[in-house]
């Protein structure tokens, strides 16, 4: 389990982007988070995370994760900028969690239907 969030990051837009990121909903078992700084000031990681099952049997609960980069000079541009910026980098870890999971269930005759696209 990873450790929660400290609430003493200090980054100029932390604070925001953790507000706009409880305003963001999605199917059950799907979280939007701001991750720790890790190495620039200036750099913020959107997760994004989904409870999904497994789709080889027993079907186990297993956690899907995607993070995505936003720059710090897009969220200085006032706020509707970076609302926009912080809903394109969660609309691109939804949609590549989604991706990921129609390749694991979409099937045709009990094999992946990407088996046969992708050889």
């Amino acid at each position: 389990m990873r450790p929660p969030v400290r609430q003493t990051d200090h980054r100029p837009h932390a604070q925001a982007i953790r507000d706009f990121l409880a305003r963001v909903t999605y199917k059950p078992g799907w979280t939007f988070e701001l991750e720790p700084p890790l190495f620039s000031p200036d750099a913020y990681v959107i997760r994004v995370s989904a409870q999904v099952r497994a789709v080889d049997p027993p079907h186990d609960a297993v956690t899907l994760t995607r993070l995505e980069s936003v720059d710090g000079a897009w969220l200085s541009r006032g706020p509707e900028d970076r609302d926009r910026a912080l809903s394109f980098a969660v609309e691109c870890c939804v949609r590549t969690l989604e991706a990921h999971e129609s390749e694991e269930w979409l099937r045709l005759d009990g094999r992946p239907i990407t088996a046969l696209t992708h050889g």
